[in-house]
């Protein structure tokens, strides 16, 4: 398997952003949930900022979440819903 362009992508356009004092860490295991995150770290869940991107009518919208809740989805999809 090959290795994610994605680290080095990131970490130059936070670069080019502006923030330079930031450090972008790889972990070598996986961190896709916000547990493994949290265990990769040694933090809690809750302090862990999880991103979701969802399609509110074909267009992208993305929630940002502490790692221990859940997303309400129907909440959600209301909030982004045009108005009538």
């Amino acid at each position: 398997m090959s290795a994610s362009l994605a680290h080095p992508r990131f970490a130059e356009a936070l670069c080019a952003l502006g923030p330079h004092d930031v450090e972008v860490r790889r972990f070598p295991d996986a961190t896709r949930t916000a547990a493994q995150a949290a265990a990769a770290i040694g933090c809690d869940p809750s302090e862990i900022v999880k991103s979701l991107v969802f399609a509110a009518d074909g267009v992208p919208a993305m929630v940002l979440m502490d790692g221990s809740s859940r997303v309400d989805v129907e909440r959600c999809g209301t909030s982004w819903a045009p108005p009538p």
